[in-house]
């Protein structure tokens, strides 16, 4: 993603990802997580995300899409899942792909 232009910022702990958030409204565009994590499930971090920064897109990291359950997904908004393993093509497509969808239109 480094490669591709996108400033990256990681994060081992959910919790702390969380914090950041919250501290840099509008200076996130989008986050990228693992369906399992200690802590925290990464579902679970993009449906607090989405509590107090619903613009902000996500794509959901997981080794089996069938662990993933539909109805809470259907309910995220400009959220797209990858399924593991994946190549980094894959990872940017799906990236870009929430990135560009519903994206706010300038007005000059």
């Amino acid at each position: 993603l480094r490669q591709l232009g996108y400033v990256v910022v990681v994060f081992s702990d959910p919790h702390l990802a969380l914090a950041e958030l919250r501290a840099k409204p509008g200076q996130i565009d989008a986050i990228i997580t693992d369906l399992t994590m200690p802590g925290l499930t990464g579902l679970e971090l993009l449906w607090e995300m989405q509590s107090f920064a619903p613009e902000i897109p996500g794509v959901l990291i997981t080794g089996n899409v069938n662990a993933v359950p539909a109805s809470q997904i259907t309910e995220l908004q400009r959220i797209a899942i990858v399924e593991k393993p994946f190549s980094g093509d894959e990872l940017s497509i799906a990236l870009r792909k929430v990135l560009d969808t519903h994206r706010p239109t300038l007005r000059a």
